[in-house]
């Protein structure tokens, strides 16, 4: 098991392993959260036969009301959340141990454990176009709710085993006004620059999350001076959510998705007047070739 601030489910077992385990089907777990809680348990729900996990608070901030707040409210936000790419809240209760919550299960890699061990899966243009409209429809969903998610970084994006979709494992939101909750130095970099400033985060602080997730899974890291390695549209997209200023941004995933379009438009424009060209030089050459050809032949036979 490993203990690096996210939900890894290469251990324990898979699902598949999971379930060839005798009953009670449930096995004791220790997976810190990048901020919101401590995953205990990976079990079978008895009522549908789905696998869950179990949360709990923090033990650090567990004697905080406010943290104990936001716990009941992240439950609140994500308990009729009804999109595939966002892991949704299913039960919440207390037991002898405290307050708990149970969420939709997710079985593979956050991002930053996906982007290191497939080093060359987002080469492809492709897979990066998939990831990021998965992750724009997610957004999209979310704000529409009137929430943000607050916290997207590699660790609250997961990738499933089975076909690599993108799932969003948390909704910071109702933490942001708890700074130990954030505090880890990888979360912190995928921050906007206002909420390390203290400010809370709106919807175009989840662009600016977009635009260093993109970054971050087609370079491994988060240094904007690699965005040259980022495909077009998602270049482009990534730079004007990277903008420092949030009037600066794109105000909704609406206004992302334009960008998105228009550089789409732009590249396709770009490519005709490239296929325009190459076929003039080539009929110029043709041309040419048919009006000179006895010199063409002459010169050819003085060779071969």
């Amino acid at each position: 098991m490993e203990d690096n601030g996210t939900i890894i489910f290469n251990a324990p077992e898979s699902q598949a392993e999971l379930q060839q385990e005798p009953q009670p089907q449930q096995r004791g777990v220790d997976i810190a959260l990048p901020g919101l809680g401590t995953a205990t348990q990976v079990q079978k729900r008895l009522s549908d036969g789905k696998w869950t996990l179990l949360k709990r608070p923090k033990d650090a901030l567990a004697g905080q009301p406010k943290y104990l707040d936001a716990f009941a409210e992240e439950y609140r936000l994500c308990v009729e959340i009804g999109h595939p790419n966002v892991a949704r809240c299913l039960e919440q209760g207390s037991d002898g141990e405290g307050p708990y919550i149970v969420q939709q299960f997710v079985d593979g890699e956050s991002l930053s454990d996906f982007v290191g061990n497939h080093p060359s899966h987002f080469r492809k243009e492709e897979n990066v176009d998939g990831f990021a409209r998965q992750l724009i429809s997610a957004l999209s969903y979310v704000h529409s709710r009137r929430m943000a998610v607050g916290n997207l970084s590699p660790r609250t994006v997961m990738l499933t085993s089975q076909d690599n979709a993108v799932r969003i494992i948390e909704i910071g939101a109702p933490y942001q006004s708890i700074p130990e909750a954030f505090s880890t130095e990888e979360t912190q970099a995928f921050l906007a620059p206002e909420q390390q400033q203290g400010q809370l985060g709106d919807a175009r602080s989840d662009l600016y999350a977009f635009g260093m997730l993109i970054l971050f899974a087609c370079t491994g890291g988060t240094d904007a001076e690699q965005l040259h390695e980022v495909p077009q549209p998602w270049r482009a997209a990534a730079k004007h959510c990277l903008r420092q200023k949030p009037k600066r941004r794109p105000q909704s995933v609406a206004a992302l998705n334009l960008i998105v379009q228009k550089r789409l438009r732009r590249t396709r424009l770009f490519r005709r007047i490239l296929l325009i060209c190459l076929l003039i030089l080539l009929l110029a050459a043709a041309l040419g070739l048919w009006i000179y050809w006895p010199e063409v032949k002459e010169i050819w036979s003085l060779f071969f």
